[in-house]
């Protein structure tokens, strides 16, 4: 369990419970992995693409760019989806909310 201040309070982010990630699995179409080593922090990766197939959804990425310029819009990306959270929390949502800031070499 980790725990996140924001100006509304304290979040505290729970490993999922097995059968929770299951039913989210089923839903996306490649399926979520766990990393036998926690990389970066992260114990969990969606899976987005499977050989030529490549999961649809809603992202924005920005244009091919150098790694410099590649961090700083991951860094910005990940502060985006941290500032989103207050707002889904207050005004209430339904679906599954799975932001995914990421870096792809090419």
């Amino acid at each position: 369990m980790s725990t996140i201040n924001t100006p509304q309070g304290q979040l505290e982010l729970l490993a999922p419970p097995a059968d929770v990630l299951r039913s989210i699995r089923s839903l996306l179409p490649f399926g979520i992995v766990r990393f036998p080593n926690a990389h970066e922090g992260a114990h969990y990766g969606l899976v987005m693409q499977c050989g030529d197939k490549e999961v649809y959804g809603v992202k924005q990425q920005p244009v091919p760019c150098d790694k410099k310029q590649g961090r700083v819009a991951h860094t910005a990306n990940s502060i985006l989806i941290a500032h989103s959270i207050a707002g889904y929390l207050r005004t209430g949502f339904s679906g599954v909310f799975m932001p995914s800031a990421y870096v792809r070499k090419k």
